[in-house]
């Protein structure tokens, strides 16, 4: 079993649906062979840089589920403040997708994960 800790930085730049993070998908082509991995995320920080408030959704694509999950919908961020977007750690598994959709500009956000591999 192989913990890796990481964090994944994005800045988002329009108000379209960002990427922020995907958990690894298992590959046993590959060399070395990716196995499945589960993500424990600790904490999704967000930071508004702009002069103006900005509003954030936030989806898992649950790549079990086929489907997009909303794990928060129109969080308000002041103008030149920060935010923790989760109170308790998020369990990610295999291929999923954690994806941001933000009302403007000049969002920046961290997300702190511990990646879980057999």
């Amino acid at each position: 079993m192989s913990d890796v800790y990481k964090n994944a930085s994005t800045i988002i730049a329009t108000t379209n649906q960002t990427t922020l993070y995907t958990v690894p998908t298992a590959d046993a082509s590959t060399v070395p062979k990716q196995n499945p991995v589960q993500a424990i995320v600790k904490s999704i920080l967000v930071c508004n840089t702009t002069l103006a408030p900005i509003t954030i959704t936030l989806v898992n694509t649950d790549a079990s589920l086929g489907a997009d999950v909303c794990l928060t919908s129109v969080k308000s961020i002041a103008a030149s403040t920060e935010v923790e977007l989760i109170e308790k750690v998020l369990v990610l598994e295999n291929s999923d997708i954690l994806k941001g959709t933000a009302s403007g500009a000049g969002l920046h956000i961290t997300i702190s994960v511990l990646e879980i591999s057999n």
